[in-house]
């Protein structure tokens, strides 16, 4: 390595101590319970690479979960306006897609009122009369 270089990365690491020292100021600010946690969990994460590999592969990864995160939003799904026309009443009006099966557990739950087994219901709802065995 030449000198230039080895004198960029001390300024680097200079750089980096810097910093963490100004988010362990900011975060002190804070609930000191979590805080806690976080910097145990953080410390004990750091002191497991032992060779230079795995302090690259380590590095790395946090580069890359970092990237996940403002590329999470450009991944959704459009759907065509006229898949979005076609839902249902009560469907989301969104451009996302819906997704298929067991629906999430903090989706507002939206159970269609069903009619009575009364004939006169049903004509007054101008809807074919109930069956007890099949349900739309």
């Amino acid at each position: 390595m030449e000198e230039q270089d080895i004198e960029r990365i001390k300024d680097l690491a200079g750089e980096l101590k810097n910093q963490i020292d100004r988010l362990n100021e900011l975060a002190q600010t804070s609930n000191g319970a979590s805080y806690h946690k976080c910097l145990e969990t953080l410390v004990s994460r750091l002191k497991k690479p032992t060779t230079p590999g795995q302090a690259m592969e380590m590095m790395l990864r946090f580069r890359a979960a970092a990237g996940v995160v403002c590329n999470r939003r450009r991944s959704q799904i459009g759907v065509n306006t006229a898949a979005i026309i076609r839902r249902k009443k009560g469907r989301s009006k969104g451009a996302k897609r819906l997704r298929a099966g067991r629906p999430p557990k903090n989706e507002p739950k939206n159970p269609t009122k069903r009619l009575p087994r009364i004939l006169n219901a049903s004509v007054r709802a101008n809807k074919p009369h109930v069956k007890s065995h099949h349900r739309k």
